[in-house]
């Protein structure tokens, strides 16, 4: 007889994402999310407040500390790994990073094999997190280079619409810009479906797939 926990939704490495459904759950699904900074920490600590994630999944943020790509990986499995001696455990995990620089994509390319091995799938944008942001204002798939040019053009938007400067360690960004999330959502996935061809994210600069993973938690 399956076990309660084996009623839970799970989602492997680049498997996608599981549908919602209306059916009655014993548990709510837990989630871990690793980011690299505290910009996607503050993000995503504000998105797991959000109603209609709270009602159905119990999400842990972790921060890697701007570390390199696989270092946000091991940081995942560590976190997954520490989880299951203490009896716990994670039904999904997610690395949220940035694409951005020659020798980040390196790292990058060995982070995604170390990932799926460990059943741990790989949010990108590129090149930086702040396009995630910027899709929330508008929809776009130029080509930045990198992350300094993405914050420049975010902040055209940003205090305009937020009566505030861009700060990246601001602990309040999700609720400045939550309300938007569900354009964020439907422009990010147009440029990466329709500008980039549902293509690689660490080629495709602008574009991310960390709607892919908001979409799922909103159930979007």
């Amino acid at each position: 007889m399956a076990s309660r926990r084996d009623t839970r939704r799970r989602v492997s490495s680049y498997g996608g994402f599981p549908k919602r459904t209306g059916s009655i759950r014993p548990l709510k699904t837990t989630v871990l999310i690793v980011g690299e900074g505290g910009t996607e920490q503050y993000y995503f600590d504000g998105l797991k407040r959000d109603e209609a994630v709270s009602r159905a999944f119990t999400v842990t943020i972790k921060d890697a500390g701007g570390g390199s790509a696989e270092e946000v990986v091991r940081s995942a499995i560590h976190h997954v790994e520490r989880a299951r001696q203490e009896n716990r455990e994670y039904d999904v995990a997610y690395c949220v990073m940035d694409v951005e620089g020659r020798d980040k994509r390196m790292s990058l390319s060995r982070a995604r094999t170390l990932a799926r091995d460990s059943s741990i799938r790989c949010c990108l944008s590129n090149p930086s997190f702040e396009v995630w942001l910027l899709a929330h204002f508008t929809r776009t798939c130029k080509s930045f280079g990198n992350a300094a040019n993405v914050v420049a053009e975010l902040e055209k938007f940003w205090k305009t619409s937020t009566a505030a400067a861009y700060d990246k360690n601001d602990r309040g960004i999700y609720q400045r810009i939550g309300h938007l999330v569900k354009a964020a959502v439907t422009n990010a996935r147009s440029v990466h479906k329709q500008d980039h061809r549902d293509g690689d994210i660490a080629d495709c600069d602008s574009s991310t797939d960390v709607y892919e993973l908001i979409s799922y938690l909103l159930g979007r």
